[in-house]
């Protein structure tokens, strides 16, 4: 009872109140000649080592210690789960080299107390042993439980397949998996995705047919996402067809291939230019009765060629009954305007079946086609109605618009868009942006207010200030952003705007007070003399 009441508290003081209950029931229980059992001792020792009360649980083993000597061995395994529970590697360390350098009765007395923690220990200290090899590892591991005389488990196993993940050792992973398979054990799900996790980040990539032959003898746990990686694997050898063999083999394990797993190759058909073989899993699976879904829909019609494919992908889904998500609204506007179609992008948003949740997240995709289409008025317009709808872009998009825009978008416009920004990195990042615009247009005197108005952003902010400690380090900052984010985009331009930055930089020396260093002004001669502007150079 008072155990169960320091479980269920919050407070501190009633903890230890409670604690100190238990101590003095100990106590009377010495004095009344009654025999500490682990019946009474046990579930006080859990308690402190669930909370991770390192000095609680030492107070106590002491007091039962003192009552009963011969409960030293049974002590020293809960001493081990509690360096198990707070993760000491060094006294994990001890607790075993001493199972591994004595084989006399103490030790004797530990090997039928829960063999699935003492194996989980095992494996804790097999795998901290710092500088040694997986091989050696294992040995240790193996060593260790024929001492003890216990059988691994499968998490005391898994332990093991990690370590080995960890030190991009695969194969022994898959070792591993084999023998604790042959043992009977099961490998967990979670476990088969780190291996293959592990596959591809080492680019062993072949060993899929390793891993989906294992799976398919000792019929492992799987999932959806588990059949994904291994379609990723085959794809990344470019095996499409190993990849198709391995869903039509899904059969022989009483599982059906789903979308998903189709939608995986489609994907990676699109994304290396592979249109024909795209298109085709759609053909695969009708022939596999699998349905397509919405995602399905999403890549046909991203990667659509023609107006006439996009009308159909989009019919297709409609009468098959899939609900359009926002990523089809999504898919239509880039695959329209990929087509040149802005108009019917443009159409796109008036769409009855757009959730009117979603409606300001696929209009700000249009806005941003649109202005990568140098439409930036239109785009400017739609992007005033999410404004209305009380939704604001997010900055970094807000950035996204000021550097999709073209040379004859209006300054106003822009202007207006650096007001937006809230966030002085992308303020910034803007600001020079719409100098470089400037540059290009050869609006010099814009371009010089512009400056002006960074440089006093930089001087205002507070922080700079207070590092730099004085303008000048403050104008040399502002030079520094400038050359990296405006005039260093200008070298290897046409010579006109060479002219325009030479031009610029007269300007801002004489009325802001900015002089670049030394090496940009090299950079800047460096340039003229590619271009053959050797006037201008000297």
């Amino acid at each position: 009872m008072c155990i169960e009441k320091a479980r269920e508290s919050s407070d501190e003081d009633i903890v230890i109140e409670e604690l100190g209950k238990v101590f003095h029931l100990f106590k009377l229980m010495g004095e009344r000649g009654f025999r500490l059992e682990e019946q009474s001792y046990r579930p006080l020792l859990l308690y402190t080592i669930d909370m991770c009360m390192v000095e609680e649980f030492h107070f106590f083993y002491d007091a039962i210690k003192d009552q009963n000597a011969s409960l030293i061995t049974r002590l020293g395994y809960y001493e081990m789960m509690l360096w198990l529970r707070v993760n000491n590697e060094e006294k994990i360390q001890e607790i075993c080299n001493l199972i591994a350098e004595n084989d006399g009765e103490e030790i004797s007395d530990l090997r039928d107390y829960e063999t699935n923690n003492i194996t989980n220990f095992i494996a804790s200290y097999a795998v901290s042993i710092p500088n040694l090899s997986v091989e050696n590892v294992i040995t240790k591991f193996k060593d260790l439980h024929q001492t003890l005389e216990v059988s691994p488990s499968s998490s005391s196993y898994e332990r093991l397949i990690l370590h080995s993940c960890t030190l991009r050792e695969v194969r022994v992973a898959l070792d591993i998996v084999d023998e604790m398979c042959e043992g009977g054990l099961t490998l967990s799900n979670e476990m088969l995705q780190s291996i293959l996790q592990t596959c591809e980040e080492t680019s062993e990539y072949n060993l899929v047919h390793r891993i989906f032959s294992t799976i398919r003898q000792y019929n492992l746990e799987t999932n959806d996402k588990t059949f994904r990686c291994m379609i990723d694997l085959f794809l990344k050898m470019k095996d499409l067809e190993g990849a198709y063999r391995m869903l039509d083999e899904m059969g022989e394990l009483n599982l059906k291939p789903s979308a998903s797993m189709y939608n995986t190759i489609m994907a990676e058909c699109f994304r290396e230019k592979n249109t024909s073989d795209g298109v085709r899993v759609l053909e695969h699976m009708q022939n596999a009765d699998v349905m397509p879904d919405s995602e399905t829909f999403s890549y046909l019609i991203s990667n659509s060629e023609t107006e006439e494919d996009i009308v159909m992908y989009y019919k297709e889904l409609k009468e098959s009954g899939i609900k359009p998500t926002k990523q089809i609204f999504m898919a239509l506007i880039n695959a329209y305007a990929a087509c040149g179609q802005l108009e019917k992008a443009k159409q796109v948003v008036l769409d009855p079946l757009i959730p009117q949740k979603n409606l300001n997240q696929i209009k700000y995709v249009l806005v941003s086609v649109l202005a990568a289409h140098g439409q930036l008025s239109e785009a400017i317009h739609y992007y005033e109605e999410i404004k209305k709808a009380g939704h604001n872009l997010e900055p970094k998009d807000v950035m996204n618009l000021i550097e999709k825009t073209r040379s004859d978008v209006e300054l106003d416009r822009l202007l207006l868009l650096l007001e937006e920004l809230n966030d002085t990195d992308y303020w910034n990042g803007a600001c020079c942006r719409i100098i470089l615009y400037c540059i290009w247009n050869k609006d010099i005197s814009s371009a010089v207010n512009l400056c002006k108005l960074l440089k006093n952003k930089y001087q205002s902010d507070e922080l700079v200030t207070e590092v730099l400690c004085d303008k000048h380090h403050s104008n040399e900052l502002v030079m520094k952003v400038l050359f990296d984010k405006v005039f260093s985009l200008i070298n290897g331009s046409e010579s006109s705007h060479l002219q325009a930055s030479l031009e610029l930089l007269s300007e801002i020396k004489d009325k802001l007070g900015l002089v670049p260093p030394k090496e940009y002004h090299d950079s800047l001669l460096s340039a003229h003399a590619k271009t053959s502007e050797l006037h201008n150079a000297n």
